[in-house]
């Protein structure tokens, strides 16, 4: 993420878009009102965090959703007794990772990321050294 976080009116808003229950959107909310005082300056790390969660799913939505789907299948079955308590640890990271995998080749295939990742390797080009 580059530069500042987002202001919390833009936050807000964004969070009022998303289709969360009331209770959640709160709790999301209060995350964005986390600061840290370094060396007598006041960092908004919350409103860094949220930017850079709703510019991710902006960008990468099948990641995002890859990753969610990962986390939900992994509570499942480590929430079913006996089988989950054997599997659970062993699943979840395979899980995760697939989801994410997947959600991040949907990504590309769809070629919105590919692009961007291009054009930021592009901005580079320059730099780079002639043979």
């Amino acid at each position: 993420m580059a530069g500042d976080p987002a202001p919390r009116r833009d936050l807000e808003r964004a969070l009022d878009r998303l289709s969360f229950s009331a209770d959640a959107k709160a709790i999301i909310s209060r995350i964005g009102e986390v600061t840290l005082d370094i060396g007598g300056k006041l960092i908004a790390i919350g409103r860094n965090v949220l930017t850079f969660a709703l510019q991710l799913i902006g960008v990468a939505p099948g990641t995002a959703f890859g990753a969610i789907l990962g986390a939900v299948l992994s509570a499942l079955i480590s929430s079913v007794p006996v089988f989950g308590w054997l599997f659970g640890p062993m699943l979840a990271p395979l899980l995760m990772t697939a989801g994410i995998g997947l959600g991040a080749l949907a990504d590309f295939a769809s070629g919105t990321l590919g692009d961007r990742i291009q054009a930021f390797v592009d901005t580079y080009a320059p730099l780079a050294v002639a043979n």
